[in-house]
Order: structure tokens, then sequence, then C-alpha cells
């Protein structure tokens, strides 16, 4: 028996979803890692996020599309 929705009452009650979560207690040189790592990340993050805000409004402008940097262009960047 279909439903009118797609899939049947039976199909959608043997979907089982499950979640685990885990809490971590890192050591102080893990914490400093990782929050070295994280402001790197959020770093670049924010430089391409620029990047395409600029090239979106040199778009609007001039109807030109650019290519968007990758992250590997930020490499040699001083981020820190």
């Amino acid at each position: 028996m279909l439903s009118v929705g797609g899939a049947s009452k039976e199909e959608e009650m043997k979907t089982i979803k499950k979640a685990y979560k885990f809490r971590i207690y890192p050591t102080l040189e893990q914490v400093i890692f990782f929050l070295k790592n994280f402001g790197c990340v959020r770093k670049v993050h924010n430089l391409m996020l620029d990047d395409r805000k600029k090239g979106y409004e040199e778009y609007k402008s001039t109807g030109i599309k650019t290519k968007y940097p990758t992250p590997a262009k930020y490499k040699n960047v001083n981020l820190i």
C-alpha cells in the first residue's frame, strides 16, 4: 500500500536514526593545536568569503565572472 507522499508507512517506520555524543578531554598540547588550527581555518574562510564578495560586486557592475581562489592560494599568507 503506497501513500500519496511517496514512501509507505511501513518503509517510513523501518528507518532508524541514531546519534552518538562524545566528550573529549584534550591535553594542553592538543588544546593549543586545535586553537591554532581552527584559527587558521577561520582566517582562510574569511579571506575566501571576502574575495567572493568582491568578485560578486565586480560581477554586478561589469557582468564579468571571476574565478574564485582555492585555499591553496592563502598557504603562503601570514595568517597569524
